[in-house]
């Protein structure tokens, strides 16, 4: 039987993010850590078997990204104050 020290079921968005700053605050006494889910792709809601055309957040630009991680406007080719499309989400 294989030993973790973290499973994670399950995950969207968020859950991703914790499983990064598990990773990133465990100084190397994290030695394994898994994120298990039923679907194809992790990522929840919006994990890549829910997405379909004209899916889009209720949160817009620059009010749902990550510190490490911004959604840079230009990068995704989103004007501001747009709604974010799920495969940006993604």
């Amino acid at each position: 039987m294989e030993h973790f020290d973290v499973v994670m079921i399950s995950v969207g968005l968020h859950g991703l993010a914790i499983a990064r700053a598990l990773v990133d605050a465990s100084l190397n006494d994290l030695k394994r850590l898994v994120v298990l889910d039923e679907g194809r792709s992790i990522g929840g809601t919006w994990s890549a078997e829910r997405l379909y055309p004209g899916l889009n957040t209720n949160n817009v630009v620059a009010s749902y990204e990550l510190s490490d991680f911004p959604m840079e406007p230009e990068r995704y080719g989103l004007e501001p104050a747009q709604h974010l499309p799920g495969l940006v989400v993604y």
